[in-house]
């Protein structure tokens, strides 16, 4: 399962969707055919958050497997998946123009982080819902602080992109 799922990620990442897809949707199936509830939580958080960003429109897709993999991170105590995945769902949010929503989903997220990078990307999100409502002095507090958090965590990927975000915002 964590071999399907590391292929799967870096799969995405290299720009290979299909093949990524294939195997994240096999880690799925693994982790439930073994019965490992954190794993199985564990892909589906990867595959949801790859239909939402890595599919363009396929994100209620996405969310359905992002609901699931909150019940069973939930369930198996697995904090750090189910702030990602709480964030997963605000971007989803941010992405469909549910600002309050995507609030809600955000705040969970936030509670549940516990390291910086975990912390920077959910600012990176509370920046950019904050900056697509017209609040650029909260969009740019949210995006400086996940620009730092991000450097601090040695994140660059949630760097550049909470950069980018801050260059939008400005």
């Amino acid at each position: 399962v964590l071999s399907q799922l590391d292929a799967g990620q870096a799969a995405i990442a290299a720009g290979a969707v299909q093949a990524g897809l294939d195997s994240l949707r096999r880690a799925v199936a693994d982790a439930a055919a073994c019965g490992d509830r954190t794993l199985q939580g564990q892909a589906l958080a990867a595959l949801g958050g790859a239909l939402v960003h890595a599919v363009r429109g396929r994100d209620e897709e996405g969310a359905v497997a992002l609901h699931e993999a909150i019940a069973l991170a939930t369930e198996a105590g697995d904090q750090p998946t189910a702030a990602t995945v709480h964030r997963e769902l605000g971007f989803v949010e941010v992405q469909a123009g549910r600002r309050r929503t995507a609030d809600s989903w955000l705040a969970k997220a936030e509670a549940l982080a516990t390291t910086d990078q975990e912390l920077a990307a959910i600012g990176g999100v509370r920046g950019m819902n904050a900056s697509d409502m017209g609040d650029y002095p909260a969009a740019l507090r949210h995006l400086e602080g996940a620009v730092e958090l991000a450097r601090r965590g040695a994140a660059q990927r949630q760097q550049a992109w909470s950069l980018s975000i801050l260059g939008r915002a400005h």
